[in-house]
């Protein structure tokens, strides 16, 4: 299954996270390349861009949207994961907020994995 393929890569990618406490990665692919990979980063707070993050910092959900306009990315799917500062998968489904900015964004549809290692998808509507 393609989305196994993708996520499998997200694995590799996410210790390139600076976090200190959770690590997510999102990867956003367009007819079967890659647009751009983004972490989350706890630097610089997510209110400087969005200010319905408040200081959660970036998501990498918003990192990997922001780079790009809402029609550039139209029809987009995205994967994301996350772990936790021990290595551990962590239930990776977009919160609240970066599935407003996802409806935003019209993506085709968001792939993540549980906290079991299963492939979930996002419902969008």
């Amino acid at each position: 299954m393609r989305h196994q393929r993708w996520l499998k890569f997200c694995m590799k990618q996410v210790t390139r996270s600076h976090s200190h406490h959770y690590k997510h990665v999102s990867i956003l692919v367009k007819s079967g390349r890659i647009l751009a990979i983004a972490w989350n980063r706890n630097d610089r707070p997510g209110r400087l861009r969005y200010a319905f993050y408040g200081d959660k910092g970036w998501h990498s959900e918003l990192n990997v949207l922001s780079k790009f306009t809402p029609n550039e990315v139209k029809g987009s799917i995205l994967y994301t994961i996350g772990v936790n500062r021990n290595g551990n998968l962590v239930h990776s489904c977009p919160c609240s907020q970066c599935q407003e900015l996802i409806h935003l964004y019209k993506l085709k549809a968001v792939f993540y994995l549980n906290k079991m290692g299963e492939v979930q998808q996002l419902k969008i509507s």
